[in-house]
């Protein structure tokens, strides 16, 4: 009946034999029937939390790295990542863009170095479309590389808060980086959101871009009747309209039609 998943749908939909026997998806992707939100009513508060740290720690780890790191720095990049070869083919990207940069990469895919981490804040991390590693990124004051759909709009806390590879090279990339690694003050007016020219300015949503505020504060109620959830959503709303369905099927309140199916 529901088909769930913390994936990117491809991942289970290529077999139209399997995907066919269900009617529902539960799925991160926010056209799901209910979604499993990595992002989600605490999103504003996220993006407006003060730096974990200064960033002046920030550029002393970029240039010592950790404690077990023998001395070695931090690359300007982090990849996080744990499906070495997408169907988005990002990890070509990757390939291509280490030959002008260096790239820490986290999780399995160790292309090059070994197990990477968040450095400077400046750290770039291709993502799909509300994925929990941007939310990271978010959290680390990093400046988020994505890859995948051409809009992210309503996943980018301002103008200048997220950079696409759909943009860029490589090599363009790999020079963007390196501009931002090396000079503060551009990296700090990329995100004025975490760094007010005004030290006494706390950022607020006044902050932010108007169409990221609109989508993370009003809640879009869904349709009399419908199972679906409200938007922003969470987690547990959506499980408990899946119970709500599930009772509603019982009692033979709903009736599954054998004709709709993914």
């Amino acid at each position: 009946m529901i088909v769930y998943g913390a994936e990117a749908p491809k991942t289970f939909e290529r077999d139209p034999k399997i995907i066919g026997r269900f009617t529902y998806r539960f799925t991160f992707n926010p056209t799901s029937d209910y979604v499993t939100p990595y992002f989600g009513a605490n999103t504003i508060d996220i993006v407006l939390e003060p730096p974990a740290v200064s960033l002046e720690h920030k550029n002393a780890m970029r240039k010592q790295g950790f404690v077990n790191s023998e001395g070695k720095g931090l690359a300007p990049i982090a990849w996080i990542v744990s499906n070495c070869h997408s169907f988005s083919g990002r990890h070509f990207y990757v390939y291509q863009l280490q030959k002008y940069i260096d790239v820490d990469i986290y999780g399995h895919c160790n292309l090059t170095r070994l197990w990477p981490r968040v450095i400077n804040g400046r750290d770039l991390s291709p993502n799909r479309m509300s994925h929990k590693k941007l939310q990271w990124a978010y959290k680390a004051t990093a400046i988020p590389i994505v890859d995948g759909p051409k809009d992210y709009s309503a996943f980018a806390a301002a103008r200048t808060a997220l950079v696409q590879t759909e943009d860029h090279t490589p090599k363009s990339l790999a020079r963007l980086v390196k501009e931002l690694d090396s000079n503060d003050d551009l990296y700090k007016n990329r995100i004025g959101y975490k760094y007010a020219k005004d030290p006494s300015h706390r950022p607020t949503t006044k902050d932010l871009s108007p169409y990221f505020v609109r989508t993370w504060t009003n809640p879009n109620p869904p349709e009399e009747g419908s199972h679906r959830q409200a938007w922003p959503s969470s987690y547990e709303e959506s499980i408990y309209r899946v119970c709500e369905l599930a009772h509603d099927i019982s009692e033979g309140l709903v009736q599954l039609n054998p004709m709709q199916r993914l």
